[in-house]
């Protein structure tokens, strides 16, 4: 949606550009202005116009000009401000995700802790079930530090 949006902004300031960069309104009369010429119906009228006629076709134009600029150089601002916007709500999630990481490893570290102590408690670990407990603890604890590193990143 946005996509599309952009495209025909991007299209009908092209179309302004072409068709009234070099259009200028003049009692009543469009003169087309190029370069140092001025053309009425395409034929060049810049020799049979009074000097001060030439001079006010000339600053219209340039204020017409100055105004496209202002425009393009508006919709380029708006972009990035668009831009950061969205670089922040990207932050903004991945910062989220990784507190929801961390808060679910620590979580999982304290069940896991938890009904080690249990088993320990009521003396249903082997040796060998002991070791591995405290090997799955371990690894509990670097998912820890893994969340903590990605938290404190984002």
């Amino acid at each position: 949606m946005k996509k599309t949006q952009f495209l025909f902004t991007l299209i009908f300031i092209f179309l302004v550009t072409i068709s009234y960069a070099q259009d200028v309104e003049y009692k009543n009369k469009t003169y087309t202005v190029k370069r140092e010429s001025i053309y009425l119906a395409k034929v060049d009228v810049t020799k049979t116009l009074a000097p001060e006629m030439v001079n006010e076709i000339f600053a219209i134009h340039t204020t017409n000009e100055e105004k496209i600029k202002a425009a393009k150089k508006a919709e380029k601002e708006k972009k990035a401000s668009e831009k950061k916007v969205k670089k922040a709500e990207k932050a903004l999630k991945n910062k989220v995700k990784a507190q929801k990481k961390l808060s679910k490893a620590n979580d999982k570290l304290k069940s896991g802790i938890k009904k080690y102590n249990k088993l320990k408690k009521n003396g249903d670990l082997s040796p060998n079930d002991n070791k591995k407990w405290l090997g799955k603890i371990e690894k509990l604890k670097k998912n820890v530090t893994k969340a903590e590193k990605s938290f404190k990143k984002a």
